[in-house]
């Protein structure tokens, strides 16, 4: 019994050494002491988060893609994206997305669940010049935003398309 406590309190201040270290941008050091400890999946996952190290992030934890995607777009750093190395179907939808790769959204629209995703979607067919897509997609989502968006476009496009008054 005193054993697996002893094991119990050196896990734990392994742990915290190991956040510690995170904290102080001491990464590989952080890992391998919370490696020590035999840490779940999700929580090695966690600390890979915090140290930007996504790509392991998401091969440990899949839940990890939405978060990293969501990080870095709140962060404005979403170009970023496309340096991520996973196999990982919704980093390959937000790199479809980045690259305005009309052809793949086609595809991606119809399969993809995640409401955020289906609005940045909508934004690349509006990028795009697709108003009637964006406002397919928006039909299913209801997006407040993506409705402003799509209104704006269309007003762009109305103007565009009065002839100017002729002069007298």
């Amino acid at each position: 019994y005193s054993i697996a406590s002893n094991k119990q309190i050196e896990n734990a201040n392994n742990s915290g050494q190991a956040y510690e270290l995170l904290a102080q941008g001491e990464t590989d050091q952080a890992i391998a002491k919370l490696k020590e400890t035999d840490p779940s999946n999700e929580k090695l996952a966690k600390a890979y988060f915090i140290a930007s190290e996504y790509d392991n992030a998401i091969n440990l934890d899949a839940d990890y893609a939405k978060k990293v995607v969501s990080s870095l777009y709140s962060n404005k750093e979403e170009n970023k994206i496309l340096d991520l190395k996973t196999n990982n179907k919704y980093i390959k939808v937000e790199k479809d997305i980045l690259g305005s790769d009309m052809t793949a959204l086609a595809v991606d629209r119809a399969v993809v669940q995640d409401k955020d995703q289906l609005a940045r979607i909508g934004n690349a067919f509006l990028k795009g010049k697709d108003i009637a897509t964006a406002k397919e997609i928006n039909s299913k989502l209801n997006n407040e935003q993506l409705s402003k968006q799509i209104q704006a476009a269309e007003k762009q496009v109305a103007t565009k398309a009065v002839p100017p008054k002729a002069k007298p």
